[in-house]
């Protein structure tokens, strides 16, 4: 697929998906929203990519469905996917690889959903996120009803989705929504360098962490504690394992190949 309202660029290990409509403050539609799902997907299946970020263009991380484009009747969701759930969601919830939302300007609605499916969120300072669909007469359809309660608890939950109203990256940070807070001009270099740290550790061992992770929000302890010693009895096999144990043996950093 080709793209004309995001860019996809994949560097050091590093996917980095821009929404790229700066004039809407990177509002998505119809087209856009395909194109992301796309992407996610593409970035998951190559094996040179390790690290997934997603960023907007311009002065806006995302600010949500195109309302303007909704009222010209030019952003309709087919009925078959209105039926088998948003392919955004779905293509977020398939992701094994780490996400990072660098979150540089308004992230609203669809926008803080997104940032709220990704792994981790770095945000500027003073930028202002929210869900505002109870002002739309609409519901967070991208996951906000599941991951929001359980990172800030049902009443924070409450005040942000049923209230409505915008908090600050500061306030995010307190609540735990975003896990650091930078000026603007070190986000990009704050994002890239923890991007890169992480497409540094083995990426088989932070695929099945992510997996046990996901695993442990909806089974007990014992599931999940047979599950790891089994991933590990697996990994223990593996050429990136022998790298480990012979970088400690050199007393170097490791050089995992991913196999």
């Amino acid at each position: 697929m080709s793209y004309k309202h995001i860019l996809y660029d994949v560097e050091e290990h590093i996917a980095t998906i821009t929404f790229n409509r700066p004039d809407r403050l990177n509002a998505v539609f119809y087209p856009m929203r395909m194109e992301i799902t796309d992407a996610l997907l593409r970035s998951e299946a190559d094996d040179d990519v390790r690290v997934i970020v997603l960023t907007g263009a311009g002065r806006g991380f995302c600010s949500g469905l195109d309302l303007k484009e909704r009222a010209q009747g030019t952003n309709q969701t087919p009925l078959e996917q209105r039926l088998s759930g948003h392919p955004v969601a779905r293509a977020f919830w398939s992701l094994e690889k780490p996400t990072i939302a660098s979150v540089n300007g308004v992230a609203v609605g669809a926008g803080f959903e997104m940032a709220l499916l990704c792994d981790f969120r770095f945000a500027a300072e003073g930028v202002r996120m929210g869900d505002l669909h109870v002002q739309r007469n609409l519901v967070p359809d991208i996951g906000a009803p599941w991951f929001l309660p359980r990172l800030v608890g049902w009443s924070k939950a409450c005040e942000i989705i049923l209230g409505g109203d915008f908090i600050t990256a500061e306030e995010a940070l307190q609540m735990g929504v975003v896990n650091k807070v930078v000026p603007l001009e070190e986000l990009k270099t704050v994002t890239h360098e923890y991007a890169a740290k992480l497409a540094r550790n083995a990426p088989q061992a932070m695929k099945l962490c992510k997996r046990l992770m996901r695993r442990g929000l909806t089974t007990g302890p014992e599931d999940l504690f047979h599950s790891a010693l089994m991933l590990d009895g697996y990994l223990m096999e593996t050429q990136d394992f022998k790298e480990a144990l012979t970088a400690v043996s050199d007393k170097r950093n490791p050089e995992f190949i991913g196999s």
